[in-house]
């Protein structure tokens, strides 16, 4: 699901690039258009479609560029002091024991460790828990509130205090700086910039929409949309049906 929304755009892309480029299709549909506006129109539609298609084809590249580099946002837990104080039984010089390791209770974890480290005290005292799901694992979704005062979390910062990311291909560090070609992209663009670049993006593509709601409705022939409306919506009742006013006597 991390990628569905890029893929439609470069669907939709290329929808409108081919319809572009064919001059034909259901983007060229012109029946109500000024007979002798045709020609012209369709030439102003080209260029259109093909400006808005290229667009949305940036926006994919984009948006695919923010789910790989931008999406997975690495978080480190601790323990809080109301753990070290309700399961002091379950801590032994400092660590806990739970599946055959021994984990550390003190300093920063990963989401596996402090994983760990509240399955201990689940089962230890699991009559202090509202669930014996993992509170990590659920990332507080599916956890009762009781479980998340013992963690807390936050995001890691590099050097320059800014969040650290790990790609979605590649598992690469956004502070790895390994000289690998997603390590490279990192230090090229931010996610700042990704964002920017997505909203400049969306408004362009509003704007070639909204340019071409306005050209062909220039060019629409109203009369002869006037008819095409009178035959779809067909005569199934007199016009004057809903018409009350007495008649002259």
């Amino acid at each position: 699901m991390t990628y569905l929304f890029p893929i439609l755009l470069l669907a939709m892309s290329a929808y409108v690039l081919y319809g572009a480029i064919a001059g034909k299709g259901k983007l060229f549909s012109l029946e109500n258009i000024k007979d002798e506006c045709k020609d012209k129109i369709r030439k102003y539609l080209r260029i259109l479609y093909a400006a808005l298609g290229v667009i949305v084809l940036l926006m994919a590249v984009v948006n695919f560029g923010q789910s790989v580099l931008y999406s997975n946002a690495i978080v480190e837990y601790e323990a809080t002091d109301a753990y070290k104080t309700e399961f002091a039984d379950v801590i032994t010089d400092g660590t806990v024991e739970y599946g055959g390791m021994t984990y550390r209770v003190e300093g920063k974890h990963t989401v596996e460790e402090m994983d760990a480290i509240l399955r201990a005290a689940m089962s230890a005292h699991p009559d202090k828990f509202q669930t014996q799901q993992s509170a990590m694992s659920c990332l507080g979704g599916g956890a009762s509130a009781n479980v998340q005062n013992y963690y807390s979390a936050s995001p890691v910062l590099d050097e320059n205090g800014n969040a650290v990311y790990v790609s979605t291909i590649g598992s690469v560090r956004s502070d790895a700086n390994d000289g690998s070609f997603l390590s490279k992209l990192y230090r090229a663009i931010s996610s700042k910039a990704m964002s920017i670049l997505s909203y400049v993006f969306m408004g362009l593509a509003v704007l070639c929409v909204v340019a071409i709601f306005v050209l062909i409705n220039k060019f629409t022939d109203k009369e002869k949309l006037a008819k095409t409306r009178a035959q779809q919506t067909g005569a199934s009742m007199p016009s004057g049906a809903f018409q009350f006013d007495e008649e002259d006597k």
